[in-house]
């Protein structure tokens, strides 16, 4: 065989420790062909031997980007290909295959995906014959045949009593760590716990009263605790009169001691931490060089042609930071306060409000990339290093399959949206 050009009879004289060496280096799209080769070549690079050898990742590299929701399923943007493929699909037809506690394996398309994280994707899955639990699986998008499932607790299996709220990599430890709320025994108390995929042991790491309406979402980490992005109330897509909710978003940091507000180990920001400048519609959190990161836009209606109609009205990045404040030499303040780093131009703009009709928005980040995408899967991505934006290609999968449809992709339905590096070093 031939790789890159390379003369096929090189090989033959090659050791295949030296063959190996040279497999290592391949990029992850590279590998992926390789597999399809032969059984032998597809057995070697699904190996744990060549996952703690492999040294082609690129940090710099366009990671996966999964969309998806309830009705219309899930679709994965492939950067090697420029393509969106379907999962099931024209990708993964083990993506909807899985296995219950007693080991009997199950298809269901009643999944979501609620987090990711260095190179895994969380998987909320509701069997088909109890709507009322869910299951909790991880699995790695480069070889979506091997899974971990999450043995939930007895509070947290009732759909209604219980929902993850993402999954972050947390670097102290170098390991992948869960985030899950649930009712507590307390029926005044949420209680938040945390799952260390590497120990496989759930932790409690706060708890919450109810009767402060906070929702919390996109939880990250930094220096070994948990970040989420919390609001006041659960924030809704209007009805098709109302004008969109607007939320004051804040971030909250996991606080382990007895001497904050609730004196035990909680979340802290209504009082610590400043509020983002203005009200948003939708937000994320994320990390850049140990910075905390928000994006987010905000929607207005429109009457367009005797219709109302929801169009994106702007988008910014913001990080918080500390600045010094000073009335004179001998008095010097700290305080953090949200600074904008970038907004969107109109341009970007006008391609994602290009159709004028009832839309949903939705974004996610990761350190180096921004998306943003709408209900009628339009998505723009906004590269952090070189602060460029560029429109991914459409859903062109959905043209030849049953998604062709006048009509939006989500349809009212909550979209998921999640960045996945490709990663093969990374093992369950």
């Amino acid at each position: 065989m031939s790789y890159g050009g390379m003369n096929p009879k090189i090989w033959s004289t090659l050791s295949e420790d030296i063959v190996i060496k040279i497999l290592t280096y391949l990029p992850w799209d590279g590998i992926l062909r390789l597999r399809a080769v032969c059984v032998k070549w597809n057995v070697f690079f699904r190996s744990e031997e060549f996952r703690q050898k492999w040294e082609g990742r690129d940090p710099n590299q366009l990671p996966l980007c999964f969309m998806g929701c309830k009705k219309k399923g899930n679709t994965v943007y492939n950067p090697a290909t420029r393509k969106w493929q379907i999962c099931g699909v024209s990708i993964s037809p083990m993506f909807y295959t899985f296995t219950d506690e007693d080991g009997i394996s199950y298809n269901t398309r009643n999944v979501r995906m609620t987090g990711a994280a260095h190179g895994l994707l969380l998987l909320k899955v509701v069997p088909p014959w109890n709507q009322r639990k869910f299951d909790l699986f991880v699995l790695n998008p480069m070889d979506p045949r091997t899974r971990k499932r999450i043995p939930l607790l007895p509070e947290m299996q009732d759909r209604s009593r219980s929902w993850p709220l993402g999954m972050a990599w947390n670097e102290e430890t170098k390991s992948h760590r869960i985030l899950i709320q649930s009712e507590s025994s307390n029926s005044r108390m949420w209680s938040f716990h945390s799952y260390d995929i590497q120990s496989s042991k759930w932790e409690q790491i706060a708890r919450w009263p109810r009767d402060r309406l906070r929702v919390f979402q996109h939880p990250s980490m930094c220096g070994g605790r948990f970040l989420c992005l919390g609001i006041m109330s659960r924030s809704q897509m209007p009805d098709r009169n109302l004008n969109p909710i607007m939320e004051r978003f804040r971030a909250y940091r996991q606080d382990n001691s007895s001497r904050n507000w609730l004196q035990e180990p909680t979340w802290v920001g209504d009082d610590d931490e400043p509020s983002l400048p203005y009200p948003l519609h939708f937000a994320t959190l994320f990390h850049l060089d140990e910075h905390i990161m928000v994006a987010g836009g905000r929607v207005k209606c429109e009457m367009v042609k005797h219709r109302h109609c929801k169009v994106l009205q702007e988008f910014c990045v913001w990080k918080l930071q500390t600045l010094d404040y000073s009335q004179d030499s001998d008095d010097m303040t700290l305080k953090d306060e949200w600074i904008e780093v970038h907004r969107m131009p109109i341009f970007i703009l006008e391609q994602l409000n290009r159709d004028n009709s009832h839309k949903q928005f939705v974004c996610a980040a990761n350190e180096s990339f921004v998306c943003v995408a709408n209900s009628w899967r339009d998505a723009a991505l906004f590269d952090i290093k070189n602060h460029s934006w560029t429109m991914l290609p459409s859903h062109s999968p959905f043209e030849s399959e049953s998604y062709r449809s006048a009509a939006p992709i989500f349809e009212g339905y909550l979209c998921d949206l999640h960045f996945c590096e490709p990663r093969f070093d990374i093992s369950l």
